[in-house]
């Protein structure tokens, strides 16, 4: 998906002690790795991950590289980064469960934001969107009172909400149709079905 590799060409290095050190829409701009700060690293990562994107790679595939490419860095296996202000951080960036979320986390922000490149180029056809949250043990409570929501492509809301809106964040949305809207088959939700 060419969208979806130039929205991670287009992100700057970002380093961060930890994944909320960096906040909301600023993980849309800049790429991090939380407890990294050699720049070398985020960039060879984020090359990797751009690449997994533009072949289709699986998670094994990317997972092969990029632990070959962090030991050539000398930063596989446990690290102690010690450079930020905030103090001291373990990190294993190639700890089976980290490779899966540095995969997971960047295909799910590629993805969504050549998403919403498509729903904006096909709004006047479908201008709406219908908010879906993914059953989950552990549901975010205000993700799961927004499950239908309905509201057009242009309101505020879509701005902070659309998915992924969050740490792994598995809801999604589906676009609605003029038709649909017309006809009544989909209703457009209500301001106060946003919740506080």
């Amino acid at each position: 998906d060419a969208r979806a590799v130039a929205f991670l060409e287009g992100k700057g290095l970002r380093r961060s002690w930890r994944w909320p050190s960096l906040w909301q829409t600023e993980h849309a701009y800049g790429f991090t790795l939380a407890g990294v700060y050699r720049l070398d690293v985020l960039a060879e990562t984020k090359r990797l991950v751009t690449e997994a994107i533009a072949q289709g790679q699986t998670l094994e595939t990317f997972r092969a590289g990029f632990t070959e490419k962090l030991q050539g860095l000398g930063f596989a296996g446990p690290q102690l980064v010690d450079d930020f202000a905030e103090g001291p951080r373990k990190v294993e960036l190639t700890a089976p469960w980290r490779v899966k979320v540095i995969y997971d986390t960047n295909m799910r922000q590629a993805y969504a934001a050549s998403e919403w490149q498509a729903i904006e180029d096909t709004a006047a056809d479908f201008p709406a969107l219908q908010y879906h949250h993914t059953p989950q043990q552990h549901p975010r409570l205000n993700h799961l009172a927004w499950d239908k929501l309905v509201l057009p492509v242009t309101h505020p809301f879509w701005k902070t909400n659309f998915p992924p809106n969050g740490w792994y964040c598995k809801c999604f949305t589906i676009q609605v149709s003029v038709d649909e809207l017309a006809s009544g088959a989909v209703k457009l939700s209500h301001s106060e079905d946003l919740g506080s």
